[in-house]
This record gives C-alpha cells, sequence and structure tokens, in this order.
C-alpha cells in the first residue's frame, strides 16, 4: 500500500477526498489527514507517507511551504495539489517542486483523481496494484426505467405483506461532487451507528434509500436533517414515498420520493419533509394553462389579465413541487418576454434571473419585467411564434420516424399538453393531425418521384404497418397507394 496523507482545511472536501473513491483498491492506505501546513509537515515526519495531497491556501503554513520542506526532506515524495481557483495561476508556483497533478476542488471527479493516482502508481515499479471497478449500488437511472420488484432488488428478506419505503434526500447549494460524496458518506455511516436496514441506490444529486416500515420515514429524515445542519451548517430536503409492498414496482416509489424531495426544495417553508401525495403531480397541468393563458393574454393585448395570471402562476409553480417544471416554466416565461419585445434577450434575462438566490426573488424580477412590456403593449407586436415553426421542421426532418407528440414537446422543452394547445390555437389543427398529413405530403412525393414498393414507402415516412398506411393514404387523399400512383403514370 502507498501511504498517503490527506491537507486540506476544508472539512467537506477532506471528507470527500476520503470517501469518493475506494483508496485500498487502488493500492493506497490515508495514514493521515491535517488541517494546516503546520499539522501536516508534524504528521509526514511521523508516518513518512509516500503520497502527499495538499491544499495551497491554508493557515499557518500554506501548502508551497509544506511541500517545499517535504521536499528537502525527501526527492521521490509525490505531491497532488488542491485549489480554488479556476485559473490555477497560483497553482503554478509548485510547478518546480514536480507536482504530480492538480485538482480544482469545484469541479473535481473521481476520474481525475483515480488518473493521477495511476499515474503516481506507474512511476513506483515496486508497487503492484490493481485497480478494479466497483459499483454494487444499484442505478437509479436504470431502477427508474425499469420493471424490477422491490423484493428483486431489496438485499434483506421481505415477506409478501411487509411494507417498505423510498426517502429521497438533498444537500443544499452544493453541486461539487467531492462534498455531495461526503455528505452521502456521513449519511451512511450515521445510519450504520442506528443498525438500520437499508439499501442505498446509486444517484449523484440525490441520497436515496429503501426503508423497511420498520423505521418511521419522519423519525429517520428528521435524523439525517438534524444531523447535517448540525455538524455541515447545511440544510438538507427530505421527501418519501407512499407505503410499498415487496411485489410493487420499485421505479414509481423511487420517482414519488424525489418528486417529494423537490416539493421541499420548493416550499416556501423550507426545512420540513414531504411525503408524497398525487397533488405534486397534477398540479403541473395548472401550471401549463395558466402559462398558454398568459401567451393568449398578451396576444390580446390586455396587461391587467397579464398581472392577474402572474399572481396565480408563481404560487402555482411553488405548490407543484417540481424543480423541471420550475426550470421549463421559467424557459416558457422567458420566451414570452423575447417573443413580444425585440429589445430583450434571452440570454440577459436567463444570466440576470441566475444571479437570484430566491425564488421569491425570481419570481419579482420576472413580475417587474411584464409589468415594464406591458406598458408599451398595444406597440408591441409578436414575431413569428418559433414554437410552431420549430414544431413543423422538426417534423419534417424526422418524417422517417415514429414521431410522437412528447417527442416534439421534449424537443422543445415544453409540455406535450402545452404544445398541443399551443399548436391547436395557432395553426387550427391538431399536432397528430398535421404529423399524418406532412408524412401523407411525403408518400405522395415518394410515389412520383421514385419507383419504390408501397411497403418501403411506408416505411420512408415512418408508418411501418403497410395496412395502416394504405388506409391513412386513402382517408388523406381519396386514392389507395396504387392507384394514387397509377394516376400520376406509375405501374
Amino acid at each position: 500500500m502507498i501511504k498517503t496523507l490527506i491537507v486540506e482545511d476544508e472539512f467537506l472536501v477532506r471528507m470527500g477526498l476520503k470517501t469518493i473513491i475506494d483508496w485500498p483498491q487502488y493500492g493506497f492506505q490515508i495514514v493521515g489527514e491535517a488541517t494546516n501546513g503546520e499539522d501536516g509537515l508534524e504528521l509526514y515526519l511521523k508516518h513518512r507517507p509516500a503520497l502527499i495531497i495538499t491544499d495551497i491556501k491554508m493557515p499557518k503554513m500554506d501548502g508551497l511551504a509544506l511541500m517545499t520542506a517535504i521536499r528537502k526532506l525527501d526527492r521521490n515524495a509525490h505531491f497532488i495539489v488542491l485549489t480554488a481557483y479556476a485559473d490555477f495561476s497560483y497553482a503554478r508556483s509548485a510547478i518546480g517542486l514536480q507536482v504530480d497533478g492538480y485538482l480544482l476542488k469545484g469541479t473535481m471527479t473521481n476520474e481525475e483523481l483515480t488518473g493521477i493516482l495511476e499515474k503516481v502508481t506507474a512511476s513506483m515499479p515496486e508497487s503492484s496494484v490493481s485497480p478494479c471497478d466497483t459499483n454494487s449500488l444499484p442505478s437509479l437511472k436504470k431502477l427508474l426505467t425499469d420493471d424490477s420488484t422491490i423484493a428483486e432488488v431489496c438485499p434483506f428478506s421481505l415477506e409478501e405483506n411487509d411494507t417498505v419505503y423510498v426517502a429521497c434526500v438533498r444537500i443544499a447549494g452544493s453541486k461539487n461532487p467531492v462534498i455531495n460524496e461526503s455528505f452521502h458518506s456521513l449519511c451512511r455511516n450515521l445510519l450504520a451507528e442506528k443498525k438500520w436496514e437499508y439499501t442505498e441506490f446509486e444517484d449523484d444529486n440525490y441520497f436515496c434509500i429503501l426503508l423497511t416500515s420498520s423505521q418511521d420515514p419522519l423519525s429517520v429524515m428528521g435524523l439525517l436533517s438534524d444531523t447535517i445542519k448540525r455538524y455541515l451548517g447545511r440544510q438538507l430536503f427530505c421527501g418519501a414515498s407512499h407505503p410499498a409492498k415487496s411485489t410493487n414496482h420499485i421505479a414509481s416509489y423511487i420517482a414519488q420520493a424525489k418528486t417529494a424531495c423537490d416539493a421541499n426544495i420548493l416550499s416556501p417553508e423550507k426545512g420540513f419533509i414531504q411525503i408524497y401525495t398525487p397533488a405534486h403531480h397534477s398540479r403541473s397541468e395548472k401550471v401549463d394553462n395558466l402559462l398558454l393563458a398568459l401567451n393568449q393574454a398578451l396576444l390580446e393585448q390586455d396587461p391587467e389579465n397579464c398581472m392577474q395570471l402572474l399572481d396565480r402562476l408563481m404560487p402555482a409553480l411553488q405548490s407543484a413541487g417540481s424543480l423541471k417544471l420550475l426550470n421549463r416554466s421559467m424557459y416558457h416565461i422567458v420566451i414570452i418576454l423575447t417573443q413580444y419585445d425585440d429589445s430583450l434577450s434571452e440570454t440577459e434575462i436567463i444570466r440576470s434571473l441566475l444571479e437570484l438566490d430566491q425564488l421569491d426573488l425570481v419570481f419579482q424580477e420576472i413580475k417587474c419585467r411584464f409589468v415594464e412590456m406591458c406598458k408599451t403593449l398595444p406597440q408591441l407586436l409578436p414575431r413569428n411564434d418559433g414554437y410552431i415553426e420549430s414544431a413543423k421542421l422538426f417534423i419534417r426532418n424526422n418524417i422517417s420516424q415514429n414521431i410522437k407528440l412528447r417527442d416534439i414537446a421534449e424537443y422543445l422543452h415544453l409540455s406535450s399538453n402545452y404544445l398541443g394547445k399551443l399548436f391547436f390555437s395557432s395553426t387550427g389543427t391538431h399536432l397528430t393531425d398535421f404529423i399524418i398529413s406532412e408524412k401523407i405530403s411525403a408518400a405522395c412525393r415518394l410515389i412520383q418521384e421514385t419507383d419504390l414498393l408501397v411497403g418501403e414507402i411506408a416505411q420512408q415516412v415512418g408508418l411501418n404497418d403497410q395496412q395502416y398506411f394504405s388506409k391513412l393514404f386513402k382517408k388523406k387523399t381519396g386514392y389507395t397507394p396504387k392507384e394514387y400512383a397509377r394516376l400520376h403514370g406509375k405501374q
């Protein structure tokens, strides 16, 4: 084992480094950790590690002074430098000390770390370390699209009538993978101390676990929340699914827990624990209808109705409890603003909203922009509806595919319900009818311009069932494909 010393003054970064990979499997042993250069040098003299991972900016003795002192004692020592400075201008001072690698604390990943460790190992011929992949946790993304039952993924035995629940928690204010990993590690240690029976599902953003009904979800998540807040000073958001039976599919209950967790983040009363309710899902349609009505009010040049709809929309977004819905709706609002005023820039609006760290302030900024726009609403004319033209272009470019309404909606970052209503209100045609019309029009061109068989043409326009294709073709043109071909001189 290669002895390793960590010298870093931030607790979460130290914890993250210790837990982000399985050090022994890569042939490394962490023999100590220090919060400043002086203590780090003392630990070095005690353990004589071959690898020192150190921050640059630290109290008492900084990382450069520490590496200089160690280099005088051991010309063969290896260093990995941690820094919070994106341009590495200060960290580059360590180049003369023969550093093995640099890691930016805000964005470093386990792949970057293991890549440097493999470089260190390769420079030590006497070390024979064989890294092996470790991925014992079920993948959360896989389970969300899988048909696995709870009994199939649960490592502890369950009777048919036993109940379990899924709990999801996430820490506030950080997308740093190292900090998230240290948060996950603290949660695991806390649950282990309580000797609770649970299984964890792998996910980068959520700490997601399956627990038996013998552990009350409110008690478990309350303990996690209180501990994280006390020791790390960070807010924890918690959500739990309905109780489930062992024969239920796990995916739907993981989705419930994540939805409840996101609802907690959006709640005006942050910090309490959410249990999933069907209302979390059903409220999204109300938001879509309000967005559609807002766009219509602008078309009708009705400022008073615009303000009333905005006042209803903001609470509806908060109570819907969906981060995905919130992000999508904010994007819609930005598009609506720029659609009616050429002087506004999507990029500028989004940047100004991202600078606000509270949801209430974001809503306030949006309303102020609408107020300013409504003052000159009679002079503002909507530009060509980009959504409609983009939808038509998507259909024509993908005519050979089995196009669904949801495919176009996802491409445009809209909900299927909103897009369907918007398309019909703008064109007087249902979007599904338009898709069929475009496919039949493409088929007509292929009949006129090629010698393809009917079955081949059906496949070319994404209608693989030849009988169904022929039925639609006759409905739209009044002819069967063969009759249409003869009409245009084709045999």
